[in-house]
């Protein structure tokens, strides 16, 4: 047995390595980019990883679910934050915050995750709209529905809220979830319908944008939701518009952390919050950490990195 769950284990280290080996990175707007699903061989080594874990005496319907889910707990100022380096790890991350609150009873839940670009030209990143993005994020949705124990045929579906051309998916499954997809608050009457029906309510990446003219049903059903993953690139300045970056992240139950981009690639926290901090209070707070982080920095180190980001641009 000891010999059959060392294999099991050199077995599963394999299939990690083969799948980050098929990841790339992203430009600037989104992290992480890579192809969702891992190559075939990875896939092969995992199930038979699975199957000597399940001879050794293990459950063999064992569901792995590597994430960084808890990856804030603890964390504090001045401590490295660690982030995805996959889109399929940050789907995973997400379906094991969701599982989370739902142990809690949390039942109106939102997940807001960056989009790789896919086809974007000079003018637009996205010049096919929401239905475009509806194709970027259909098969990241997939991936967290594998880690909540949807069907494939509930993961295939192409169930729409309102007009299909709004792209406002919806999969239906799990244990008694309803997923929905880039929802606005045009669909908040059915989305409340959906909660009242007993379903935990899923919201992933909402449109809901809202305003003094927005409806009140949108503004109830936005307020009442819990946002229990996010993961958000910052570009933000410091003092003579120096450019400054960072991140912001959220796992169910952690606070909200943010984090400073640092030399050598490295996240730094820099504070964290109960509740999500507002673009006022993030401009500050990267602000007053470059006034002192960057107080040393020469005149043309600091036009370097201006010149550097507006090559981004």
């Amino acid at each position: 047995a000891a010999r059959r769950l060392a294999m099991m284990r050199s077995l599963l280290l394999l299939a990690g390595m083969l799948s980050v080996a098929s990841a790339f990175q992203v430009p600037a707007q989104g992290f992480p980019r890579q192809v969702c699903s891992s190559s075939a061989l990875a896939r092969r080594t995992a199930r038979i990883a699975l199957r000597s874990l399940g001879s050794a005496g293990g459950s063999p319907g064992l569901r792995i679910r590597p994430s960084l889910a808890g990856a804030t707990m603890g964390l504090k100022e001045g401590d490295m934050l660690k982030t995805p380096e996959t889109l399929q790890e940050m789907m995973v991350d997400a379906a094991n915050a969701v599982s989370s609150a739902m142990g809690q009873g949390v039942k109106r839940i939102s997940v807001e995750v960056p989009l790789p670009i896919t086809g974007g030209t000079e003018l637009d990143d996205w010049p096919g709209g929401i239905k475009q993005k509806y194709g970027t994020l259909r098969p990241m949705v997939g991936e967290m529905m594998k880690v909540l124990n949807f069907t494939r045929e509930e993961m295939e579906a192409k169930n729409f809220l309102g007009y299909v051309d709004d792209a406002i998916g919806i999969w239906e499954g799990g244990d008694n979830l309803a997923v929905v997809c880039f929802p606005t608050t045009e669909v908040a009457r059915e989305l409340e319908q959906l909660a009242a029906s007993g379903k935990t309510v899923v919201v992933v990446n909402s449109q809901f944008f809202i305003d003094p003219f927005s409806s009140q049903e949108g503004k109830d059903f936005d307020a009442s939701l819990e946002k229990v993953y996010l993961l958000q690139s910052l570009n933000l300045k410091g003092p003579g518009l120096l450019p400054v970056k960072g991140v912001l992240l959220r796992t169910f139950p952690d606070p909200f952390t943010v984090a400073r981009k640092v030399d050598g690639g490295d996240r730094e926290v820099i504070a964290t919050y109960d509740d999500k901090p507002e673009r006022k209070i993030l401009e500050e707070l990267f602000f007053k950490d470059s006034e002192e982080r960057d107080k040393n920095l020469s005149l043309f180190d600091r036009l370097k990195k201006i010149q550097k980001e507006a090559s981004n641009i």
